[in-house]
């Protein structure tokens, strides 16, 4: 079920990119890099200030993770609200340039090939929406509900994003639990 939504909101991120041409993804695509980058650099700040806004379920010896040990399993809260502050600035970061697109939207009809305009959008929308999905993944892996980490641990795709990422997963674990 899991690996179903995600192909079906990976395949809407493609014919989304492909509709808005490449200039116009190419825009998003660079609004979108700003702010990974900026949620990059200050989840670490405000990660901390959630702690008393975004409940976490305390985690037991007997936690079940599908991605991590048990040997981290207890201090995964910290890692948590850095990730939700990362996705929080993310996601802020993302109705920016949906506004900036908005403005822009007339760039959609700028006038250039339109296989390489097709093929180099639905390339920039597909990297931007697996980024955004790997990154809601990654801190969903951190919540120690055992019904969402079966869940997660019985898709194959998100199973594939999380383990298989190798860029993402290395970054991720290192932002989230090496450096905390």
């Amino acid at each position: 079920m899991l690996s179903g939504i995600i192909i079906l909101i990976l395949a809407y991120g493609i014919y989304v990119g492909v509709r808005r041409g490449l200039v116009l993804q190419a825009i998003y695509t660079f609004n979108f890099g700003i702010s990974f980058i900026v949620a990059y650099l200050s989840c670490r700040w405000l990660g901390p200030k959630l702690d008393l806004i975004v409940p976490y379920p305390s985690a037991s010896p007997r936690s079940y993770f599908a991605f991590f040990s048990n040997k981290v399993s207890l201090s995964l809260d910290r890692s948590f609200y850095y990730g939700v502050a990362f996705l929080l600035v993310l996601l802020v970061g993302w109705l920016f340039s949906q506004i900036i697109g908005h403005y822009l939207y007339d760039l959609t009809f700028y006038p250039m090939a339109e296989d390489l305009s097709h093929v180099s959008s639905a390339l920039l929308a597909f990297i931007c929406n697996y980024i955004a999905i790997f990154s809601v993944l990654y801190v969903l892996a951190l919540v120690p509900v055992y019904s969402l980490q079966k869940a997660l641990d019985q898709s194959w795709v998100a199973s594939a994003m999380i383990r298989y990422s190798l860029i993402l997963t290395r970054s991720f674990t290192h932002l989230l639990l090496v450096a905390v």
